[in-house]
């Protein structure tokens, strides 16, 4: 089980091993609106592993079904299909 914790500019977890992972957006207001989804994974226990990503929302939705699959896959035996809420 994880315990979540939300945020004003997103959601937030930590994981049974103790990383905390925050998703957020930026949006900038270029000549064209540019908006990206961000992912931050927390160090280790040890402090150490930090990562800091920035996805397109195409990317993040990706990134959302492929853990969703792979959840179910662990959970259920089951294969989510591509595209399939």
């Amino acid at each position: 089980m994880v315990e979540r914790a939300g945020s004003p500019e997103g959601d937030a977890l930590t994981t049974k091993c103790g990383r905390h992972i925050a998703v957020g957006r930026i949006e900038l207001s270029a000549p064209a609106p540019i908006g990206r989804v961000t992912l931050r994974v927390g160090p280790d226990g040890s402090g150490r592993g930090e990562a800091w990503l920035s996805l397109t929302p195409a990317e993040a939705t990706d990134l959302a079904r492929a853990l969703l699959a792979q959840g179910d896959v662990l959970a259920f035996g089951a294969v989510r299909r591509r595209g399939a809420r």
